[in-house]
């Protein structure tokens, strides 16, 4: 079995610190090594890096035995391909990339030698998003006439004290925009529901941000069982919605992520079941099953392949994209 003792951390933005902190809880023997692009650049977990490179390859020459990728989109691929070319095991942080193109090398060289990829989609680690996926997929679809799935937020309320502008999410050469930012919806929907077809979208560029990427979109599809989908992305409006609501000939399913419930409408009975669990349970969940893929050789929940079929629907997306 092989053991995990040095992990590097691509990226210190705010996901890339939440990794460092967790990790750092959960196996503290673990040295941990970050890449940024100053290594003389002060955080506040500054005391829990054991080393700092500015360089990849000076990283990946030092030594280390798992990485974990959570720079801006744009740079996702380029250095997935140095470690992969290393036999290195990674964890992307989601999207996969900022485009579908740059994807598919990647794929051919990790299939030829066999790598070890997960893609950071958390919400499918969270009791609540698991228990919705087993119960849609033991039900008879035929008995859905429409799902419709919405996240809804504002994106000045993202980064705490940065300025919205300057994140990845609002940055369009940081491959932000709603489609990249909230693409946990499409990931679990095409994991739920697709493949989907017949898609038409439209694409909004608001305004009420002053950003250079979309705020809004709005998505029409059916899957392969002829079942209307609906999807609605935003990051404009104030007020958070975060859920999947299935329409039966019966009543209705819904899933609410905010909320971590699952509530049933059947006839006039209305049931609620909680899933709770702390914000940070889901990240503590997906990096105990990364290195348990490294460790015990378990199967990835989230694969490669998984993003890949991410990215194909955000391609469709945009090229469906109504004038």
């Amino acid at each position: 079995m092989k053991k995990i003792s040095n992990l590097l951390i691509v990226g210190l933005g705010n996901i890339g610190s939440r990794y460092l902190k967790l990790i750092k809880f959960i196996r503290p023997e673990i040295s941990i090594y970050t890449l940024r692009r100053s290594i003389s650049e002060e955080t506040f977990f500054n005391h829990l890096i054991d080393r700092n490179f500015i360089e990849i390859e000076d990283a990946i020459n030092y030594g280390i035995d798992a990485a974990i990728i959570s720079s801006p989109s744009t740079l996702h691929v380029m250095q997935a391909l140095k470690f992969v070319e290393n036999n290195i095991p990674i964890l992307i942080e989601k999207p996969l990339s900022y485009k579908l193109d740059n994807c598919f090398e990647l794929n051919d060289i990790a299939t030829k030698k066999n790598s070890l990829i997960l893609i950071g989609y958390v919400l499918r680690h969270t009791k609540v998003l698991k228990k919705f996926h087993e119960l849609i997929k033991n039900k008879n679809q035929d008995s859905f006439s429409l799902i419709e799935i919405t996240c809804s937020s504002y994106l000045p309320d993202w980064g705490g004290d940065k300025d919205y502008k300057e994140i990845v999410s609002g940055k369009k050469s940081l491959g932000g925009g709603v489609l990249l930012e909230l693409s946990h919806e499409l990931d679990y929907a095409n994991w739920i529901f697709g493949p989907f077809k017949d898609i038409k979208s439209k694409i909004i560029f608001s305004g009420t941000l002053d950003i250079d990427v979309e705020d809004e979109v709005k998505i029409w599809a059916k899957n392969k069982n002829n079942v209307e989908i609906n999807i609605n992305l935003d990051f404009h409006k104030n007020g958070r919605k975060r859920y999947c609501k299935v329409v039966t000939d019966q009543g209705f399913i819904k899933l609410d992520l905010i909320s971590k419930e699952i509530i049933f409408k059947n006839h006039s009975q209305l049931n609620t079941n909680l899933f709770w669990e702390e914000y940070e349970e889901m990240y503590i969940h997906q990096i105990k099953h990364f290195f348990a893929c490294i460790e015990n050789n378990i199967e990835p929940l989230v694969t490669l392949n998984d993003g890949i079929s991410t990215m194909r629907l955000i391609n469709s997306i945009l090229s469906s994209n109504v004038k």
